[in-house]
């Protein structure tokens, strides 16, 4: 019951979040919005409400096959993939150093960091997520 009640929580700060974000994205133009915060911590909530909003969100797994490149220190192919969409998130967004390419690549654009409440939680859900890929969070 709990586990539901802080989902709940999150998708609604999420969607409450994205909903101001969408507001200042019409001001501001071609401003990207990527979610920086590491896997379990309600990047796939936040995606949902940004895509419900109306944002182009960037495909995943065309993002999880940039990896290479973002080990390699060669952010080229994963700032073009960027021009794709305004919004993404999990790998490599919230891997090391991509904020601040993604900074300088795209001026003005918005970084949105997202935490579990603490190391335990984050860690649990990380496990259940390992023995069961399937059921979703």
């Amino acid at each position: 019951m709990d586990l539901i009640r802080t989902a709940k929580k999150a998708l609604k700060f999420s969607y409450l979040h994205a909903r101001r974000l969408k507001i200042q994205y019409q001001v501001k133009g071609n401003t990207k919005i990527f979610c920086i915060g590491a896997n379990k911590t309600g990047t796939t909530s936040l995606k949902k409400a940004m895509d419900e909003l109306g944002f182009v969100v960037g495909a995943q797994i065309t993002a999880e096959n940039l990896v290479d490149d973002w080990a390699q220190r060669d952010f080229r192919r994963i700032i073009k993939y960027c021009k794709s969409a305004e919004f993404f998130q999990d790998a490599p967004f919230s891997f090391e150093f991509t904020y601040i390419v993604m900074d300088h690549a795209f001026p003005g654009s918005k970084f949105i960091l997202t935490e579990r409440d603490s190391p335990e939680q984050w860690y649990n859900l990380s496990l259940i997520h390992i023995s069961e890929p399937t059921r979703p969070y």
